[in-house]
């Protein structure tokens, strides 16, 4: 019986040591992924003030649409990075206001229900307060 023990004890061993190696590899995947996706967010972010953002990005080493990634290797990592870090929580769309993933068409209504203060340019300070930007 202390044979078979001691056989089983190897086996779980063994099968802990895979699976601490496949999690560390899934976890370097991720981070070299990451890595990749910041660079083609930059770049998307960096280009679209250009006049010709296709040829921008092309320029940077990245495609104009959906795969993003001329080469095999970079598009699988970038789409694992991609799954994992949705499933996570993360947005990897380039937008203008951050984490909402799209550009915005109309004003942010207030939460509570009560009108929003008017968004004008000529807006001054009350009487005896200063206008700082802190």
């Amino acid at each position: 019986m202390k044979e078979v023990m001691q056989y089983l004890g190897n086996w779980t061993k063994l099968v802990f040591k895979v699976i601490g190696a496949a999690i560390f590899a899934a976890g370097g995947v991720f981070m070299i992924g990451e890595r990749l996706e910041i660079g083609r967010l930059e770049a998307e972010a960096v280009c679209r003030v250009c006049p010709d953002p296709s040829g921008c990005m092309q320029v940077r080493g990245y495609l104009p649409s959906a795969p993003h990634y001329p080469d095999l290797t970079r598009r699988m990592v970038g789409s694992y990075t991609r799954t994992v870090g949705s499933l996570l929580g993360a947005n990897y769309s380039a937008s203008d206001t951050p984490g909402s993933g799209a550009k915005p068409s109309a004003p942010a209504k207030a939460a509570s229900g009560a009108p929003a203060a008017p968004a004008t340019g000529d807006a001054k300070p009350a009487a005896g307060k200063v206008a700082s930007n802190v």
